[in-house]
């Protein structure tokens, strides 16, 4: 479906947008694309302050989805004989890395086999590599000057890799999950147990821990997770604005191509 996509907008901007027949050669970044005012005000540019703005945010995302990503942010508490069985163990750390990390281990036979490994790699490749490719091109073409060609071509890359990056869903699929999980967990055992949790009702063991039921397991959320959580909101947010910016600046370098002295007539009735 993805790549579908991709190809029906591919031809979809072959038919509308228009053929340049004189090309100016320009070299521009987008922080330095000089936008038509839609209001009719003059024109319009990027002030210093905003694009350090900008270009510090893109490295705060990039910072704060590799940490949140690492970090602990959840985990799972086992209860009942089964915590007590596990002893230590009965508490699970998982991080969006670590639950990665633990695909093969989910498997009893050819943990080692073609398909889980490639399950692993789908994982990573949508979860973490395109969310930080988009991010780097999105800066590439924010500070780089290039021709309008190359902008384009690089514009067309971020659609793709943004597009292909889930960092928000797996984190949304996470959240649901960690809901669920109990519920559902305990529906899954509840035949097998019954029976134990008749003999076990009333026991206690020494530990203090309640041994009354057979089995159940509680998700919570540590507070580490805010950082990665903060991390995709503002990458949803610095792509949705920098993809939109970028697609205006390219139409309207598109308009301008064969115009190779707008430059100089944008420049008298620029404003910031």
């Amino acid at each position: 479906s993805l790549v579908s996509g991709h190809a029906i907008l591919f031809l979809h901007r072959r038919s509308t947008l228009p053929i340049i027949s004189v090309c100016s050669g320009r070299y521009e970044s987008l922080s330095r694309h000089i936008f038509d005012d839609k209001h009719g005000r003059g024109l319009l540019k990027m002030t210093r302050f905003f694009r350090q703005v900008v270009i510090f945010t893109i490295f705060l995302t990039c910072i704060l989805i590799v940490i949140g990503a690492n970090l602990h942010s959840f985990h799972f508490t086992f209860n009942g004989v089964a915590g007590v069985a596990l002893g230590e163990t009965r508490v699970r750390e998982f991080s969006l890395v670590s639950i990665g990390e633990s695909i093969p281990q989910s498997v009893q036979k050819n943990s080692s086999s073609f398909g889980i490994h490639l399950i692993k790699t789908t994982y990573f490749f949508f979860a973490l590599v395109m969310p930080i490719v988009c991010l780097i091109l999105l800066l590439v073409i924010f500070v780089v000057p290039m021709r309008m060609r190359r902008q384009q071509q690089i514009f067309i890359l971020v659609e793709v890799t943004n597009a292909w990056s889930a960092i928000e869903v797996f984190i949304l699929a996470i959240l649901a999950s960690l809901v669920e999980i109990g519920p559902l967990s305990s529906s899954m055992v509840e035949q097998h147990c019954s029976l134990l949790d008749k003999m076990l009702s009333g026991f206690t063991g020494s530990g203090g821990d309640d041994l009354h039921h057979c089995y159940s397991v509680k998700s919570s959320i540590d507070s580490s997770c805010a950082i990665l959580i903060a991390g995709v909101i503002l990458n949803s947010l610095l792509v949705s604005t920098l993809h939109r910016l970028c697609h205006h600046a390219l139409w309207e370098r598109i308009e301008r191509e064969d115009r190779p002295d707008a430059s100089a007539d944008e420049s008298n009735a620029v404003r910031e």
